[in-house]
Order: C-alpha cells, then structure tokens, then sequence
C-alpha cells in the first residue's frame, strides 16, 4: 500500500472521503505537519524522506520543479497531479485504487496524471 501525502491545494473533502471508504490508506496532510506555507521543494523531501507520495492540484510549479530536480540528479518519492476540472468521485475512486493497489517503490522519480 501506498502512503499519501496530501498538498494543501487538495480539497478536504476528498481527503476526508478517501479516509472514510478505506481507513487502511495511510493518509496525511501538509497542514498537519510542519510544512504548511513551505516551499514545494521541502514538501517534496519530506515526502522522499517518509516515503510517501504528494498527491497536488499544482499542475503549474510542482512540473517544472521535477524537472529542475531530475537534471540535478534529486529524487522524490512520487507525485501525482490531480486536475481540478476532474470529478470529485473519481479523483477517490482512482486515487483509493491508486493506494492500495500500488507498492511504495511504484512511483519513486515518477509522476502521474489522474485520470488513471
């Protein structure tokens, strides 16, 4: 199973419903940790650093940045990117399908789009 990390921009409401439908998904928010208003570039260590993958609305900062790290050699645990214009139940759908279906390896320096 896949640990999640959830980025700010991720409305509670998804989060809460993916809790709800399965409480096995290791689950936790930026908010709730010291991160919250850190810049994305310690939002992703800390997600390598606990192996978890950042679940983001951020289609416009977070690509760049992988890139940025990719061509100096850094490695992040995963992100996947959730366009807001998706519905909210397929963004649970797919991403409690995501999480327990995954291995926390699956994602290591990858990133991926939702829809699945």
């Amino acid at each position: 199973m896949i640990a999640l990390l959830f980025d700010e921009n991720i409305h509670n409401g998804i989060i809460r419903a993916i809790s709800l439908r399965n409480p096995e998904i290791d689950i936790l928010r930026v908010q709730d940790t010291l991160l919250k208003g850190k810049p994305d570039e310690a939002v992703l260590e800390y997600a390598l650093q606990n192996r978890r993958v950042l679940i983001t609305h951020d289609l416009n900062s977070i690509p760049p940045l992988l890139t940025h790290m990719h061509s100096q050699g850094k490695e992040h645990h995963g992100v996947v990117f959730v366009p807001t214009s998706l519905p909210i139940g397929q963004v649970i759908d797919d991403l409690i399908l995501f999480a327990i279906t995954g291995e926390p390896e699956d994602l290591k320096n990858q990133a991926l789009y939702l829809p699945l």
